[in-house]
């Protein structure tokens, strides 16, 4: 599938993107929305929707990853922020609806990348422009526990910078500038004493990426200052400005986090299995037959399956279990794959 990024800058949108790469899919454009140059205060608007810190560098996040970068003015405001959403003027989601109409007319996209964990007021409003415009919303951080998908956002190696703090326990001079590893023991510790979101769904704090496998080149920050938007006692307000940024190239080739790694404890690839054997003794099983307990034709599966026996450490491949399903009032998806896993259960 042909798809346009929804980009913020930020550490979400950046990992979905990397999820529908895994996928499959093909990330051919990225799509932003910005404040106007001439805006007072235009770094940080108070949108329900689109994070504007950091916009400075957005354009560097695209050429470091040499895409197309479509954006667009945010004009509107929050006008309709009831539960559901439906077409606004002067509402900021249909600022959304026109970038994404001249993607699609440009790029020839099916499908939007969207880095949405949590927000239910995002999710409603991003589903209604995809709706409109016939395209496919692809959001592979919906509702994941916050606390692993931190831990793996930071093991897949990208590399961001909090840009902003809004919450109680967050120091502006302690935490402003620092990466995801460094922060993530406080984060935990927040959200274990007083309820803060991990990732941040809560606004409670904003990143920048740097870098990540994605990236041909990295971002880097020459210099910044930190502005103080609300001097509150408990909970001060404040974020970076990016001053002087530019890019960099990089040691590692970009697809190389994307290399598959088997657990078999030798190498092995697509064309090559290797034999499991037993001193001098190959085994050889013979393929039992699959029987499946719904008739035809609602599910369709192989006559026969394959596998190799156990290795000494309990490893064993087993292949051509599959199900493949017709619709049905009756049944479901979820039935072909309880009837597959069922088949594997018994098998092993």
């Amino acid at each position: 599938m042909r798809v346009a990024a929804l980009i913020s800058g930020g550490k979400d949108s950046c990992y979905n993107m990397m999820q529908c790469v895994a996928a499959g899919h093909q990330i051919v454009a990225l799509a932003n929305l910005r404040p106007a140059k001439n805006q007072v205060e235009s770094d940080e608007l108070d949108s329900y929707m689109y994070q504007t810190v950091g916009h400075q560098a957005i354009e560097l996040f695209a050429k470091a990853m040499a895409l197309p970068l479509y954006r667009q003015i945010i004009k509107g405001t929050s006008v309709e922020t009831g539960r559901t959403y439906s077409r606004c003027e002067g509402d900021e989601v249909e600022d959304l609806y026109e970038l994404l109409k001249y993607v699609k007319e440009k790029e020839e996209i099916d499908g939007v990348s969207v880095g949405a964990i949590l927000s239910d007021y995002q999710r409603v409003r991003v589903e209604n422009v995809c709706k409109r415009l016939d395209l496919q919303p692809l959001a592979y951080l919906w509702r994941q526990n916050q606390e692993d998908l931190l831990r793996e956002m930071i093991s897949s190696d990208i590399q961001a910078i909090i840009i902003k703090v809004a919450a109680f326990g967050l120091n502006p001079d302690k935490h402003l500038g620092k990466t995801l590893d460094q922060v993530e023991s406080d984060l935990c510790e927040l959200s274990k004493k007083y309820g803060v979101n991990i990732c941040g769904e809560g606004g409670e704090y904003e990143t920048f990426t740097l870098d990540c496998p994605l990236f041909k080149k990295k971002v880097i920050v020459d210099s910044s200052e930190v502005v103080l938007h609300s001097a509150d006692a408990f909970a001060p307000v404040a974020y970076l400005r990016f001053l002087e940024l530019h890019l960099e190239e990089k040691l590692t080739s970009p697809n190389k986090l994307f290399e598959i790694n088997c657990s078999c404890e030798t190498e092995c690839n697509e064309d090559h299995i290797p034999v499991i054997t037993e001193g001098n003794i190959q085994y050889e099983i013979p393929p039992p037959i699959w029987k499946s307990s719904h008739p035809p034709p609602l599910f369709q599966y192989s006559e026969k399956s394959e596998c190799s026996v156990k290795s000494p450490s309990g490893y064993q491949w087993i292949s051509c279990i599959t199900a493949s399903f017709l619709p049905s009032e009756q049944e479901s998806i979820v039935d072909a794959a309880v009837e597959a896993f069922s088949s594997l259960q018994e098998r092993i």
